[in-house]
């Protein structure tokens, strides 16, 4: 996790007119099972060789259940680590039975599956925030403050891995097993990069207020808040609509406070709108 603030205030016109300012950025990025080894630990299960296994390399099984590399060798087999899909039948000599159980390792940092070493336990978050104050005093009895808030939030965990079950018919120029065969495997979409599916959330409010001073130590306080919270999500099988509503809500509230060195009363109204939702493909 890395972060970084910026702090500024500034007093002008003989104190009359204060101004602040503030922003700040950090980014966190989860743990990954390549660290954690939490999955990797546990104990190996024992697989009837009809089912399927969704590791580092592809597992070849028999569609019948039928010997798989000549008479009595297994119905099942795993490319061997490196193979290039160019060595034939030969290119699975010595692995008849033999299940490559490794977990797969993407091609970056996170990749959203139970069998990857960038199985992420967490999403990995960048978020930057700013907020900025204005107070000033128009009157010596009335002052007047704004301020402004805008935060964004983008978060994601990386590839989607796809887990298939591939039928290979025994006339295909790739099937060196002269038999149909079921090919077991992870993949991704590797040009598509590993922040495409990701969601963004927006937040921003503003908060103006008139204070009052009246003697003898009273202060009547007039502010009016408004918030906005829309939430974009990219996902990959969307068909490019959207759906948007909002909801306003305002709130007014009047109370009275008393105390020791005096009292206050406050006039407040609140409008919020946070049901703006937008889907898109993901292509910003």
């Amino acid at each position: 996790q890395s972060s970084l603030a910026l702090i500024h205030g500034a007093s002008l016109l003989g104190g009359a007119l204060r101004l602040r300012f503030n922003a700040s950025t950090n980014q966190s990025t989860p743990p990954s099972e390549s660290e954690l080894r939490y999955l990797q630990r546990r104990p190996a299960p024992v697989l009837a060789p009809w089912r399927a296994v969704f590791r580092a390399t592809p597992t070849v099984r028999s569609l019948e259940l039928d010997p798989l590399l000549g008479p009595g060798s297994a119905p099942f087999t795993s490319v061997a680590p490196g193979a290039d899909g160019t060595g034939g039948l030969g290119a699975f000599a010595g692995r008849s039975g033999v299940r490559n159980v490794a977990f797969f390792n993407s091609p970056g940092s996170l990749a959203v599956s139970r069998d990857s070493v960038d199985f992420p336990y967490g999403r990995k978050q960048r978020r930057s925030s700013y907020f900025g104050s204005v107070v000033y005093d128009i009157f010596p009895r009335l002052e007047v403050g704004l301020d402004v808030t805008f935060a964004r939030t983008i978060a994601n965990r990386g590839y989607d891995v796809f887990a298939a079950d591939l039928t290979l018919a025994e006339t295909s120029p790739l099937n060196p097993f002269r038999q149909n065969v079921l090919v077991s495997l992870n993949e991704i979409a590797p040009l598509l990069g590993e922040n495409y599916g990701e969601s963004r959330v927006d937040y921003t409010a503003a908060v103006l207020g008139f204070i009052l001073k009246l003697p003898p130590d009273w202060r009547l306080s007039l502010d009016g808040q408004y918030g906005r919270c829309p939430l974009a999500l990219c996902k990959k099988t969307s068909s490019g609509s959207t759906d948007g509503s909002k909801l306003p809500r305002r709130t007014p509230a009047i109370s009275s406070r008393g105390g020791k060195r005096g009292h206050a009363l406050t006039l407040n109204t609140t409008a919020l709108n946070d049901a703006a939702i937008v889907q898109n493909d993901g292509r910003r």
